[in-house]
């Protein structure tokens, strides 16, 4: 049986990949039909999105480790976390330099991605889709 410290690392990388390329043809699309600081914004949105995901994905890491925490990583990823992650999101949307429905989309994009991955694999759990043969 996996260690549960192993999944959240996989799912964190999987999620991270698929934020890459999804972001990557979002922020192209974006590009082309709405303009360059539109997509910047997005993009840069998204690269908090993801950095925000990787400092989580440490911290439950920590949190879930079965051998003795150490409480002061947990307390420096935190003292790392918020002021980076927020703190970035602040001044992105306070210099006006982009568009804050850009940078907050892209920053949502990766919570999507993480909401339709659990969706998609409760569905497949639940055996209401491909299930044929099953009984």
């Amino acid at each position: 049986m996996p260690d549960r410290a192993d999944e959240l690392v996989r799912t964190t990388r999987v999620v991270l990949g698929h934020g890459a390329w999804f972001g990557l043809l979002l922020g192209l699309l974006l590009w082309r039909l709405i303009g360059g600081r539109w997509a910047l914004g997005f993009g840069a949105g998204t690269l908090l999105g993801m950095a925000n995901l990787l400092l989580l994905g440490a911290l439950a890491r920590e949190v879930v480790r079965t051998s003795p925490r150490r409480a002061g990583r947990i307390a420096a990823l935190l003292a790392v976390k918020i002021p980076l992650i927020y703190g970035g999101l602040a001044a992105l949307i306070l210099l006006m330099a982009f568009p804050p429905l850009a940078i907050v989309c892209g920053f949502s994009l990766v919570l999507v991605i993480v909401i339709l991955r659990a969706a998609g694999r409760a569905l497949l759990e639940s055996g209401l889709i491909g299930g044929a043969g099953r009984d």
